[in-house]
């Protein structure tokens, strides 16, 4: 089996400068595992690694399609497949997205189910009435398992469960199942107390407003309905209330910094369930489980 890297752990806690040392160190290439940087436009809020820093390491599943478009965990894991199939050097997989490590990691399988747009319709239609809680319980309801891994949070883990359970003769969970593995991992993960991690967080999000969050909001809103589910991602919902003049900026700021908190925290949750994941102080240590690994 082909060795990977997988540098995991939740937002704003230091994977993007890990990695980009360690993938320059050992002449690697890097595989973005976050659902939101696949998309065109969305720069700031995804906290995508910079055109200079692209240009000292590959960067690969970055600026994939547009806010419009679709791109699912199957996308990920058939395009990452791909670049490892036929990439030489050392993988580096990076991001806070779980199901994205699991699904290319752990050869999870996917229902071959399109996207059914008016039932996605209904079911957006249903959240904006009923509320998220409402369809995550009818999903729990058909597919008990699913609670397992479905971020009740996440509108759109939410709907595409669904689909899957009401347009197939299975539940959701049932094709949440490891297949053959064609990959060894490495699980690293920076350690950092919550303490500075959630620091960290309201550091970020204020620096992402000082390098213009708003106006890239602003520009998406021009061109996409903000309705979307890529628009729904943390930076970019939160700032719409106050270009509607519902809230005033300070506001706006802090409910990012909050949501942001919470999903982080429910990426820690996640993430709590991997085995051999190694808490890294720092660089050298990182360094120092690479070179035995893959030895």
């Amino acid at each position: 089996m082909k060795k990977i890297i997988v540098i995991l752990g939740p937002t704003a806690s230091g994977k993007t400068d890990l990695s980009l040392f360690l993938a320059k160190k050992f002449q690697g290439y890097i595989i973005s595992a976050d659902s939101r940087q696949v998309y065109t436009g969305m720069n700031i809020g995804t906290a995508k690694t910079s055109e200079k820093e692209r240009k000292l390491v590959p960067h690969y599943l970055i600026d994939m399609v547009r806010p419009d478009e679709d791109y699912t965990v199957s996308h990920f894991k058939k395009d990452s497949k791909s670049i490892i199939d036929t990439k030489q050097g050392l993988p580096f997989l990076v991001g806070g997205t779980g199901l994205y490590i699991d699904a290319l990691v752990k050869n999870l399988n996917f229902p071959n189910i399109p996207p059914d747009k008016k039932l996605r319709h209904t079911l957006e239609q249903r959240i904006k009435k009923d509320g998220l809680k409402t369809l995550y319980k009818e999903l729990i309801t058909l597919d008990p398992d699913s609670k397992n891994i479905v971020d009740p949070k996440n509108p759109r883990r939410v709907i595409r469960a669904l689909e899957v359970c009401k347009k197939s003769d299975k539940p959701f969970s049932f094709y949440y199942k490891p297949g053959e593995p064609f990959l060894e991992p490495l699980y690293l993960m920076p350690k950092i107390s919550r303490f500075n991690l959630y620091k960290q967080i309201n550091t970020r999000v204020d620096k992402m407003i000082e390098e213009g969050l708003i106006d890239e909001t602003k520009e998406l809103l021009k061109r996409y309905p903000k309705n979307l589910p890529a628009l729904s991602s943390l930076g970019y919902k939160q700032l719409f209330p106050y270009l509607d003049g519902e809230i005033e900026l300070d506001h706006a700021i802090k409910d990012i910094k909050k949501e942001t908190r919470r999903y982080a925290k429910r990426q820690l949750t996640w993430f709590k369930r991997y085995k051999n994941v190694h808490q890294i102080k720092n660089k050298e240590e990182a360094v120092s489980l690479i070179e035995t690994f893959l030895k």
